[in-house]
């Protein structure tokens, strides 16, 4: 974890996810989930060409993304983010130490944000009152 190819290839893949993501094309799935020490870690999960699993997430101390394989269907559980299969890429940065990784911090901090409207479906809820202030305008 976190090694230059971790960053270089988890970068890449930020970046191009973002951009899909924007553009409405990538379907993401949110999870919050308490820790035994009562820490709240939120997860943005997407699934990849039917066999890889996109995973961002954040808690109080620190961000990451990971690129994993399915593992078998008899023991892959969605909603446990915890069961999964092999890591492909995976990375950590903790907000603490987040300028020392500029603009991957970054990235990742957007595409969680973005995910996170997308689940809620925030941008409908905001033109919609846009519009109830436009017909109060008049």
């Amino acid at each position: 974890m976190n090694t230059p190819y971790d960053f270089t290839e988890s970068a890449a893949l930020l970046e191009k996810l973002f951009g899909l993501t924007r553009d409405g094309k990538i379907e993401w799935q949110r999870n919050n989930l308490v820790s035994r020490t009562s820490e709240i870690m939120t997860t943005c999960r997407t699934t990849l060409d039917k066999d890889l699993d996109a995973l961002i997430w954040s808690n109080d101390k620190a961000a990451g993304f990971r690129l994993s394989e399915k593992p078998d269907e008899a023991l892959y559980i969605p909603e446990i983010s915890a069961i999964s299969g092999r890591d492909l890429l995976s990375i950590s940065i903790n907000h603490d130490h987040s300028a020392e990784q500029g603009a991957i911090y970054v990235l990742l901090m957007g595409l969680l944000e973005l995910a996170r409207r997308s689940v809620d479906k925030i941008e409908p809820k905001i033109d919609r009152v846009k519009q109830y202030l436009d017909k109060l305008a008049v």
